[in-house]
């Protein structure tokens, strides 16, 4: 069997979305000679598809899952200390109504222990304004067109969004292949190769220009393929797991009249997400079929004074995500699964998050599980180390 360049690998990696890219970046950075293969560009999936922010965790104080919440402030971090002008903060505001009596007080309760979320993240998260309520004026102030809506007043936190996709991924491309991968896109994936012990030997791929058909030697393969992860998986596996099953997904951008000053979490009991953007408003992410008429009139619904139900859909942006317990829901929980301990073959993993914030993270903690030691240690800057248990 071939070997790119006639150099052997550690892994093939299977995707390049922002899962595969980040594995490929830790698994360099950890000394593993890596190579990944994308079907078409870098991030041209589900990735590309995603509503764009790296949100610090503010929302895991409803569950008080607290490890989650650092996980998510410190990747926060990283990626506004390594990709400076390519992320952004974003301002969020959540109106609160007459009937949402208990929120102001839930609200001021999770200000004060952001606070120590930020203490505990002190090493490595940038500082960001802090959590606070906003008065009926400061919110009507940043949003005009809330004034009909009976808003009593509102809670402030920052997040970070991305203001440069393409310049995103192809810093991510760039440090991966400084820290020793090769990425290789337009390459599909046909197969993943078995070998005569019962575990993987590589994968078979296809040039999309060309057709030519290729194999690349690895002893281990990484499936991050995102929608095709279940494909991948039960072509190398018929009995694997049906751990990922694809949820349609989009987000909307529109026209709209009024211009949003910040992101706000609109509506009454349900809340709908909307930013600004470059063409006017974002709103997302939507879960199902895609029925974009209903949701538009679902958000004119929830913020009335936005005049969206005669906004003109400028696009749609669809992609997939996985599923959790029920059908349509999306899954809140990441996946690492072993497929030579469930019976198919040795050196076959497949790896999914749910969250473009903690890809890197969950990167890391895979890595740990493929090469031993059940656990990884994330690069940081200056010192700044986590462990990401397995």
């Amino acid at each position: 069997m071939p070997r790119e360049n006639g150099e052997g690998f550690d892994a093939v990696v299977v995707g390049g979305g922002i899962q595969g890219l980040t594995f490929a970046l830790e698994a360099g950075r950890q000394g593993r000679r890596v190579l990944l293969l994308e079907a078409g560009a870098f991030g041209g999936g589900s990735t590309a598809a995603s509503y764009g922010i790296v949100h610090g965790g503010f929302r895991y104080w409803q569950s008080m899952d607290l490890p989650r919440l650092i996980r998510s402030r410190l990747e926060q971090a990283w990626f506004l200390r390594h990709f400076p002008g390519l992320v952004r903060p974003l301002r969020c505001v959540m109106p609160f109504y007459g009937h949402e009596r208990s929120k102001p007080g839930l609200f001021a309760t999770a200000a004060v222990l952001d606070r120590l979320g930020s203490a505990l993240a002190r090493n490595a998260a940038p500082e960001l304004p802090v959590p606070r309520l906003l008065r009926r004026a400061e919110v009507l102030e940043t949003a005009p067109w809330l004034s009909g809506d009976g808003v009593r007043g509102g809670g402030c936190w920052h997040d970070v969004e991305i203001a440069d996709y393409p310049g995103l991924l192809a810093a991510l491309v760039a440090q991966a292949r400084a820290a020793g991968a090769v990425l290789i896109d337009n390459m599909a994936v046909r197969r993943v190769l078995p070998d005569p012990r019962g575990g993987v030997g590589g994968v078979e791929a296809a040039d999309a220009a060309s057709g030519e058909s290729r194999r690349f030697e690895a002893p281990v393969v990484v499936n991050c393929a995102g929608a095709g992860l279940d494909a991948v998986a039960r072509g190398a596996h018929a009995a694997a797991p049906r751990f990922f099953q694809p949820v349609p997904a989009f987000n909307l951008h529109l026209e709209a009249a009024a211009t949003l000053g910040a992101a706000f979490a609109v509506g009454r009991g349900k809340r709908f997400f909307v930013r600004p953007s470059a063409e006017g408003i974002f709103a997302g992410t939507f879960y199902g079929a895609r029925d974009v008429k209903g949701w538009v009139g679902a958000l004119d619904t929830a913020a009335p004074g936005l005049g969206l139900g005669s906004a003109r859909v400028l696009r749609v942006v669809e992609g997939v995500v996985p599923q959790g317990r029920e059908a349509l829901e999306p899954a809140s929980r990441d996946v690492i699964l072993d497929h030579g301990a469930s019976g198919g073959p040795r050196g076959l993993f497949s790896v999914s998050g749910v969250k473009l914030t903690t890809a890197r993270w969950l990167s890391a903690r895979a890595i740990g599980r493929i090469w031993g030691g059940g656990a990884a240690r994330v690069s940081r800057p200056a010192g700044a180390l986590v462990d990401a248990k397995a």
